[in-house]
């Protein structure tokens, strides 16, 4: 517990600007003794008398709690009801400046012999207000006794290990995504799509008849924000389990999911890097090997694309996928002739964009975020590049034709969701959107998966409940993989391996006439 007592009450050599005793959050509320003697058969003890000294309590002095046990007397410092004297000399851990020492401290009485009781006069608390306290040596903590304390805690979780798991009331699990920045606009929608399903999933039972419930932090897309907010998951809502996306913060919260033993499922990350990042971190989203190699060896082998040019983000997005794209498109045949990266932060593209255009290429692959390729488009189509453009799902959004209006004309995406023509419950949904909130969902594949995300974690959960096993991050995963694959809602089937990677059928579409229309199924 943080002390309350101002910095100045006692000096700033003398009093700390946050109490670090190792036993502070164990009791609560500190006290700062003033005056403390020992009894000695009715005669104020003559080692008393000896000038008093500051304790060393300071911020930033390390030490453990053994370590003060072994300190000589002179340095204690006082918890309600909790203390424990280092010999028979126990000094204050502060003294104000001008206090003058406590008088009949001999005139004691009590239960016990007098030489085993302890006066501290003059303490204060974190109100600042002064209190006489009388302690007998039975209410201090002896070392002896806090050793066998914790000898018997040891035991206690012993015990409760090897005892039958409870299962929960409520079973727990997170969900990490950007509702504030600038790819806010399609978390958010991603959010709305998973809480439709974990309000579903409650309405007929929940996980046998308990509820789940779905925690939700903002990431903002940065890596940074991303470590705070699954940190937050995992060491205090301890969660099993957590969902999240965009590839660099994927990337960046994977060793808190491993080190913790955690699942980290990524649902829309699409590096291939992904499946490297630990025993703890899978993906139900078909990664850049999948869609993107699909979309380079059909613009060869249908498009009949012979050079092309690949524009990126400098990321964790955009360079491994650029990649695949780049090997792909020249194994299948082509050649690939310009090459080009773009900053994160960049609002202007002309320099990558005027080499694209000496490079003269057939078709253009754009490979970057949802918020910054119709940027890129734009300007791409201001410089007189009116090539073919393919991309990712990322660029597979209603806003993009708003945004673009006539210049979107002839982009084709990746999907891979089955469409609203593929799938009768897709429909259905889409169609929710357009009730419930006037529009189309920004980025509708991403809002599938998500959507079907909590389908999936109360399968492996309900399960794990049946046979009583602990909502575990350990028994989360081992449970997953037993499970292995699961039917969802939007997405279809999906099998979760030891390879860390799924495949699905990828979907093309192509802006016609201002809309997105179904094309093509890529292999």
């Amino acid at each position: 517990m943080i002390c309350q007592l101002p910095v100045d009450r006692f000096g700033a050599e003398s009093h700390p600007s946050r109490c670090r005793h190792p036993l502070a959050t164990q009791v609560g509320e500190c006290f700062h003794a003033t005056w403390l003697q020992t009894v000695d058969k009715g005669r104020v003890d003559a080692r008393a008398r000896e000038p008093l000294r500051p304790a060393l309590h300071r911020r930033g002095r390390e030490e453990t709690a053994d370590e003060h046990t072994k300190e000589p007397a002179g340095r204690h410092h006082f918890l309600r009801g909790k203390t424990r004297p280092c010999d028979r000399r126990l000094w204050p851990t502060h003294r104000p400046e001008g206090r003058p020492i406590a008088e009949g401290a001999g005139e004691v009485t009590g239960d016990g012999p007098i030489e085993e009781q302890y006066l501290i006069r003059h303490s204060y608390d974190n109100n600042a207000t002064e209190v006489d306290h009388m302690m007998t040596r039975s209410d201090l903590c002896s070392r002896r006794t806090a050793l066998m304390a914790g000898g018997a805690a040891m035991l206690l979780m012993t015990l409760s290990a090897t005892a039958p798991a409870q299962t929960p009331a409520t079973y727990k699990f997170g969900l990490a995504m950007p509702l504030s920045g600038s790819q806010a606009l399609y978390g958010a929608d991603q959010v709305k799509a998973a809480q439709w399903a974990v309000d579903a999933i409650n309405a007929k039972g929940g996980i046998n008849g308990k509820k789940l419930e779905m925690i939700t932090l903002d990431t903002q897309a940065d890596p940074q924000v991303g470590i705070n907010a699954v940190n937050r998951l995992v060491s205090v809502e301890k969660v099993p389990v957590f969902i999240t996306a965009w590839s660099s913060v994927v990337r960046a919260v994977a060793p808190i999911a491993n080190d913790n033993k955690v699942v980290e499922l990524s649902i829309g990350a699409n590096s291939p890097d992904v499946a490297k990042l630990g025993d703890y971190v899978y993906t139900t989203f078909p990664l850049a090997d999948v869609d993107v190699a699909a979309v380079a060896r059909y613009s060869v082998e249908k498009m009949g694309k012979k050079k092309a040019a690949v524009l990126y983000i400098n990321n964790d997005t955009g360079i491994v996928a650029a990649g695949v794209y780049r090997d792909t498109f020249a194994k299948a045949g082509g050649q690939v002739v310009a090459y080009e990266a773009y900053d994160p932060k960049a609002t202007d593209f002309t320099g990558a964009l005027l080499k694209v255009r000496s490079a003269q290429p057939d078709i253009i692959h754009l490979h970057g975020l949802v918020g910054d390729m119709p940027q890129v488009v734009a300007q791409m189509r201001q410089l007189g590049l009116n090539q073919p453009i393919t991309s990712y799902s990322g660029l597979y959004n209603p806003k993009v034709i708003e945004q673009l209006g006539q210049a979107a004309e002839g982009i084709i995406a990746t999907s891979l969701a089955p469409g609203v023509g593929d799938l009768p419950a897709v429909a259905e949904y889409v169609e929710r959107w357009r009730k419930e909130e006037k529009r189309e969902p920004n980025g509708l594949p991403y809002t599938q998966y998500l959507h079907d995300a909590p389908y999936m974690v109360a399968a492996i959960l309900t399960s794990m409940d049946k046979k009583g096993l602990a909502p575990t991050g350990e028994n989360f995963r081992k449970e997953m993989l037993a499970l292995a694959t699961f039917d969802l809602p939007l997405t279809g089937s999906v099998t979760v391996s030891d390879s860390h990677t799924v495949s699905k059928p990828v979907y093309l579409v192509e802006v016609k006439n201002g809309k997105w229309a179904p094309k093509d199924i890529a292999k």
